[in-house]
């Protein structure tokens, strides 16, 4: 995979090439073995995303509640160029305080320019409240929303940006 040799690599980490051989046999049939994390289809991706836009949107704290784990992390990535919460936001009642308190801070709403799967992930594309462009990925375990993930880093975003322009 690294076009290394694995006596190379094994060299490098001051092991016997013996073992550092069953490591990577042990890590191939780890992968191997392991199932897909997220397996949603892409009308329900695309009705998750829509529904917790709207609800998100509109500061709708009956329907997130409805949606959310209750021990959702929501991530975001600003990279200190654009706004986004500098810490991980955790557990359901201080995510659904957040979402409420964007909707009562910002007149205008955010827009969704479409929905899209995010690593996996059922998501959006976003422009937020000041023509800010952000992408927010949803994590969904046993029929909940356990993970949002935000990214309005402007340099992580600048090929969705680019593409949103000729479309």
């Amino acid at each position: 995979m690294f076009d290394v040799a694995l006596p190379e690599v094994a060299s490098a980490l001051g092991r016997q090439p013996a073992a550092v051989r069953q490591l990577a046999s042990r890590a191939r049939k780890h992968v191997r073995g392991t199932k897909p994390r997220f397996v949603v289809d892409a009308v329900e991706a695309d009705r998750i995303a829509r529904a917790f836009f709207a609800a998100a949107r509109d500061g709708d704290t009956v329907r997130l509640s409805q949606m959310l784990a209750h021990d959702v992390e929501i991530h975001a990535d600003g990279g200190g160029k654009v706004l986004a919460f500098r810490n991980i936001v955790r557990g359901i009642d201080r995510a659904l305080r957040l979402f409420a308190g964007l909707r009562r801070k910002f007149a205008t709403p955010p827009t969704l320019l479409r929905t899209v799967m995010i690593d996996g992930l059922p998501g959006y594309i976003s422009m937020d409240r000041g023509d800010i462009l952000q992408t927010t990925a949803l994590d969904i375990h046993e029929g909940r929303i356990s993970a949002i993930y935000i990214v309005r880093n402007p340099d992580k975003l600048a090929h969705i940006a680019a593409s949103a322009c000729t479309d």
